[in-house]
């Protein structure tokens, strides 16, 4: 990036997650931080920072705060910031990016979700996280370095990207309906204690499946499934308060 190779203390993302996600990939290996302005769709890593949609808030931290070393993830060397899906969620994602959002606008989630519930089967995972492995059949597994994706949905509300880890959500083998029932306790993070739900934190993560799913980094499609991911600790300066 430009601006990062000519000497820019701060290089600002103004839009969402996928653009952030962009820009991280630029500044990458240069001193230049972080800046966010929350002007995409669903504004997740704003949310971690404690902006959320403010713009306001978020040009004031752009002029007053300090660039704090963040946490950053890594997927088959490429960084995220939020969180990975693999399963479920991808294929919601990729139905969306098919043409939902643009026909459906804000109920486009919903629409893919019930779409994709229909069809979709859990699958056959091997995850290992640090020196433990689990085989578990499963309707999709994330790997969060923030707590929310999709626009608020609080997939790994325990999440932090500061904590030198990443969570890891693995949701099992629902029948249909189970599936649609527990699905609104997403939005509040609460859906982690249903028993067929396990969360497990880590510094490296391999996922393999039988047969492949796809993966969504940062809400974007990015292969399918095996998939490695690693955290690197501070690995990004970001401006922000440290109380965000």
């Amino acid at each position: 990036m430009l601006a990062a190779s000519d000497g820019a203390d701060v290089v600002a993302a103004a839009g969402g997650d996928g653009t952030i996600v962009e820009v991280v990939s630029g500044i990458a290996g240069t001193t230049s931080a972080l800046g966010v302005l929350p002007l995409g769709t669903g504004n997740d890593f704003a949310r971690a920072l404690g902006v959320g949609t403010n713009v306001e808030l978020a040009v004031s931290r752009l002029v007053s705060a300090s660039a704090v070393p963040t946490d950053v993830g890594r997927m088959n060397g490429k960084p995220f910031i939020n969180s990975v899906a693999c399963g479920f969620d991808a294929e919601v994602g990729r139905r969306m990016n098919a043409g939902y959002g643009r026909r459906l606008g804000s109920l486009a989630f919903i629409a893919a979700a019930l779409d994709t519930m229909r069809s979709y089967r859990p699958t056959e995972m091997c995850i290992t996280v640090d020196d433990e492995t689990i085989q578990v059949k499963a309707m999709l597994c994330a790997v969060a370095n923030a707590p929310s994706y999709g626009g608020g949905m609080k997939i790994a509300p325990s999440a932090s990207i500061d904590d030198g880890l990443l969570d890891v959500i693995i949701v099992g083998e629902f029948g249909p309906w189970e599936f649609l029932k527990t699905l609104p306790r997403v939005y509040t993070g609460s859906h982690v204690s249903h028993p067929k739900v396990r969360v497990m934190r880590g510094r490296t993560i391999r996922i393999e499946s039988d047969p492949e799913v796809y993966v969504l980094r940062d809400g974007e499609l990015d292969g399918t499934t095996p998939s490695r991911f690693e955290v690197v600790p501070g690995g990004l300066r970001v401006v922000r308060s440290t109380r965000g």
